[in-house]
């Protein structure tokens, strides 16, 4: 008989959250696996930038931080991989609201934070 195989503990914050929207994907919105992977690696650069900041850096998102991620993404990728990773990020958005990790209404609050996703923090 085989050990079942092991599973290691998130690492980093954004590691923590990518593995917590890995299991909301999955259990609560019943994507299969291999699209749960690709959602997952198309947010892992905007993750990664925004976790740097600890939870507080989640509560500061602005709507123009979005817009940012999106606008280097698609000019690095074709226009259907940057639909896809629009809606896995539209995704990502909902879960840490549903999660209490974002602030209030973003409305308003379209200038990016500075210093925050540059073209190259993109992880291919």
């Amino acid at each position: 008989m085989t050990p079942p195989p092991e599973v290691s503990a998130p690492e980093t914050l954004a590691d923590e959250l990518l593995d917590g929207d890995g299991r909301w994907l999955l259990a609560e919105r019943g994507l299969r696996l291999m699209v749960a992977r690709g959602y997952l690696a198309a947010v892992r650069p905007f993750v990664t930038v925004h976790a740097a900041g600890g939870l507080a850096g989640l509560r500061d998102l602005a709507a123009g931080d979005v817009t940012a991620f999106l606008t280097v993404e698609s000019r690095r990728l074709g226009p259907k991989t940057v639909q896809r990773v629009a809606t896995a990020l539209r995704s990502l958005l909902r879960f840490w609201h549903l999660q209490g990790l974002t602030g209030g209404p973003w409305t308003g609050r379209c200038e990016p934070q500075p210093g925050r996703y540059r073209p190259t923090d993109a992880r291919l």
